[in-house]
């Protein structure tokens, strides 16, 4: 009989940010809320080797194998989070992480506990003191094209990140560090994703359910080790526990606005479309180089980001009022030019908050395809370009954090 035992159900999520990506902390752990259904693995490649001859005079042949191990490949996993946005400031003073907020830089900021991944995926590669998540390549917090996670400092305003800047080649890499506690005693197995590069997060809103990110990616490598302390994480704010916790956002309230530009579908004058479900996933296309050496095992040393792809599906029912969802499916049959440009905001969630609004700037939209079911509904797929439809350009979306709390 096993001794010690591990439930999936009684782990933890950490991100470990290196030295110097906080600007005057040293490395840290970021707890991030998780959903049942996480994995994390890593896989190698063997090349086999036979022999095949004829009959010797003996009248025995050869018919040997041996196996080599050539290479690792990149560590992958994947996990789900709830969107959850807060207002930092507004907790006691233990879930702070002392008088310095380190999540945000600030206090009355809008945050959430899944921010720093979603700075890590737009390229950003350090957090300011001021609470700016900036990518120096393409700027500093002093000179706004850098910026890639703005915080909402001044009255009601969001939180604000801008895939925009995404424009590096390659990401800021964290350790990804899944705990799983013993059922019994005080020490945890620790499976690391070193290394690690968020490659893809999808954002799902079912009307009927609350909202959610589907993450992935790859890392240089995964290590296991047991019989760990349990982490405290250094940044763990307004998580379970709190009087005040981060909220949950309700998909049924959610809205979404179709404003097609000049060349759009409808000369400029918008669609209001009533959702029932939809989903927006941003693709980093990363990819691992691995050495291809003989007479030893190659591991990966390095990741590029690929194109950075935006697409989206929003679902709603086919509807005939004014400029609602069957305008826009005719007007969609009818439209001949290459390229059609327009902006999409969806709100997920209630308009006063707590939401999470995705913004594209500019975005071709694919003809609806019909769904006859009891009641017939259209599937509006689309892509998000860069401005002015130039691809030299990166895509232009962004997201805007707001809890709701004054």
């Amino acid at each position: 009989m096993a001794d010690t035992l591990y439930l999936s159900r009684d782990s933890k999520l950490f991100v470990s940010t290196p030295a110097g990506f906080k600007e005057t902390d040293a490395a840290l752990k970021w707890e991030v809320p998780i959903l049942e259904g996480f994995s994390i693995s890593q896989t190698d490649n063997s090349s086999e080797v036979t022999t095949s001859e004829a009959v010797g005079a003996n009248g025995i042949t050869s018919r040997g194998m041996h196996k080599f191990k050539t290479s690792t490949n990149p560590c992958e996993f994947s996990f789900q989070t709830y969107v959850r946005p807060y207002k930092t400031g507004n907790a006691a003073a233990t879930e702070e992480i002392g008088a310095t907020n380190k999540f945000s830089g600030q206090s009355s900021n809008e945050s959430a506990p899944e921010l720093v991944l979603w700075a890590l995926m737009a390229s950003a590669t350090q957090l300011n003191d001021d609470g700016h998540y900036v990518n120096p390549s393409a700027g500093t917090a002093a000179s706004p094209t850098g910026v890639v996670v703005n915080p909402g400092v001044a009255g009601d305003n969001p939180t604000v990140v801008d895939f925009s800047k995404s424009v590096i080649a390659q990401a800021a890499a964290a350790d990804l560090i899944f705990e799983v506690n013993e059922m019994t005693g005080n020490t945890a197995t620790q499976y690391t994703a070193v290394g690690a590069v968020i490659s893809e997060a999808t954002i799902d809103f079912d009307i009927e359910g609350i909202a959610t990110i589907s993450w992935a990616g790859t890392a240089k490598s995964m290590s296991v080790t047991s019989g760990q302390a349990k982490i405290v994480g250094d940044v763990s704010e307004r998580l379970t526990g709190s009087a005040s916790p981060a909220k949950f956002i309700q998909n049924k309230l959610s809205q979404v606005v179709l404003d097609p530009a000049a060349g759009g579908l409808n000369s400029g004058t918008a669609y209001n479309l009533v959702l029932t479900g939809g989903s927006v996933t941003f693709s980093n296309s990363v990819e691992f180089i691995t050495p291809e050496q003989i007479h030893t095992v190659n591991d990966p040393i390095a990741h590029y980001l690929g194109t950075l792809s935006i697409t989206g599906s929003l679902t709603c029912y086919l509807n005939g009022d004014t400029n609602s969802s069957l305008k826009l499916l005719t007007d969609s049959l009818t439209h001949n030019d290459t390229v059609n440009s327009n902006a999409i905001n969806v709100t997920i969630g209630a308009a006063a908050g707590p939401n999470l609004k995705i913004k594209v700037d500019n975005a071709h939209i694919d003809i609806p395809s019909t769904s006859f079911d009891d009641v017939v509904s259209l599937d509006i797929g689309f892509t998000a370009l860069g401005a002015s439809n130039n691809i030299a350009n990166s895509s232009q979306v962004s997201l805007e954090y707001k809890s709701g709390e004054s």
